[in-house]
C-alpha cells in the first residue's frame, strides 16, 4: 500500500470518528434521559 500524507490524514481522521462513537453516546446519551428531560 502507498500511503502519502493526504490518505494518511484521512485515514486517521476516519478512525478517529468511529472511535468516539461510543464515547460520544455514552456522554451525550446521559442528557438525554426521561429524568433529565421531565426536569427541563
Amino acid at each position: 500500500e502507498c500511503l502519502d500524507n493526504i490518505n494518511l490524514f484521512s485515514i486517521i481522521t476516519i478512525m478517529s470518528f468511529f472511535f468516539m462513537i461510543p464515547v460520544t453516546i455514552f456522554t451525550e446519551g446521559i442528557k438525554f434521559t426521561p429524568a433529565y428531560l421531565q426536569s427541563s
